[in-house]
């Protein structure tokens, strides 16, 4: 039963959003707001951290495999990999 009226409230604010509208003015939600704030904060934040260190993984990975063919003669690796960062 909690489905059914889940839907039709979804459906009521579709069809009718002054309603809902009206209704949040008489019964606001002081938590609703910042807790929308607040998640799209943390997946905001995960997405770009997430996609920072793929950015750094392959950068290092690329950085090395460049420097390793450029480099004339490879008799130490260490130079290699200070070079690279790692």
């Amino acid at each position: 039963m909690q489905s059914k009226s889940l839907l039709g409230s979804y459906f009521k604010t579709i069809v009718e959003p002054y309603k809902m509208f009206n209704e949040l003015l008489e019964k606001p939600n002081t938590l609703g707001p910042f807790l929308i704030i607040l998640l799209s904060g943390i997946i905001l934040t995960v997405l770009i951290c997430g996609s920072v260190i793929i950015e750094w993984v392959m950068l290092s990975v690329l950085l090395y495999f460049i420097i390793s063919l450029l480099s004339p003669a490879i008799s130490n690796f260490r130079i290699v990999f200070s070079v690279a960062g790692f």
